[in-house]
Order: C-alpha cells, then sequence, then structure tokens
C-alpha cells in the first residue's frame, strides 16, 4: 500500500503544479492600455503584458493576434525574436531548448481571443519591474515597454 502511494506522489505534485500555475496566471491582470503605449500595437498585435517570470530569470511577454495578416512576421517560426533592455542595451534572446524547442507560442488557428506567450532569457536579472523594454520582431521594433 505504501509502494502504491509513494508512486502517485510524483503525479500528484505535479498536478498541484500546474494548478498552482494556472491560477497564478489568472490572479496577474493585464496591462492597461494607460502603461503600454499605443503605438506599441503594430505588426498585427496588442501586448498584454511584460512580466519578470522565473524568479527573474526570464521575462514573460503575452501578446493577442489582432490582424493575421499584418502579423506574419511574428507569426514565423523563423523569424528572430528578440528583447533589448532600453537602459542597458543588453539583448535578450528566445531561449532554445533540446528537446521543446523554442520558449515561444505560435498560433496556428484563426482564434484571435487567445493570448500566446514568449519567454526570453534574462540571465543576470539585467530587466527588472520598471524597466523599460524594446522587443523587435525582425526588422520591426516596439519600443518603451515597461515590464511589470
Amino acid at each position: 500500500m505504501i509502494y502504491r502511494i509513494s508512486m502517485l506522489l510524483p503525479a500528484l505534485g505535479a498536478f498541484l503544479l500546474v494548478a498552482g500555475c494556472s491560477s497564478l496566471r489568472e490572479a496577474q491582470p493585464p496591462l492597461t492600455d494607460a502603461a503600454v503605449p499605443a503605438a506599441s500595437y503594430p505588426a498585427g498585435i496588442s501586448i498584454q503584458s511584460v512580466r519578470v517570470a522565473a524568479g527573474g530569470l526570464m521575462i514573460d511577454l503575452r501578446y493577442r493576434v489582432e490582424d493575421r495578416e499584418r502579423a506574419k512576421l511574428l507569426l514565423d517560426r523563423k523569424t528572430a525574436l528578440t528583447l533589448t533592455d532600453q537602459a542597458t542595451g543588453r539583448v535578450l534572446a528566445v531561449p532554445n531548448t533540446p528537446k521543446v524547442g523554442k520558449l515561444r507560442q505560435v498560433p496556428a488557428d484563426e482564434e484571435s481571443s487567445r493570448i500566446y506567450w514568449i519567454f526570453f532569457n534574462n540571465a543576470g536579472g539585467v530587466v527588472r519591474p520598471g524597466s523599460k523594454v524594446a522587443l523587435s520582431i525582425g526588422d520591426l521594433r516596439i519600443n518603451d515597454l515597461v515590464v511589470q
């Protein structure tokens, strides 16, 4: 009996972790239009939030696709995405892990109400809450995004 219970503990822990993460995600309010300038909505997307994540080791950018035709550059998996800290000039890239691949979500369907995510590596914790960053999508640059 004890052996069977011990086999279920890792699965239970994983379930609680996922359930806790989803409730935390819902508890965080999205950025208001006052926090993100109106000029930050080119390329057919709207930036929902830019937050410090994973204990400061990652930056979590959330976006919504407003116009798929104009957002083609972002939706192409081959397009280089970077986040630049405007104060220091430090460039953060999207991590590419061996088993998972690039830590970004690319919309595959026509649903525009969903919010998608991109993670950027923030090793050293250069970008902190209150920092201003610029998102580069190929040659396009979206400036003055405030990190929460």
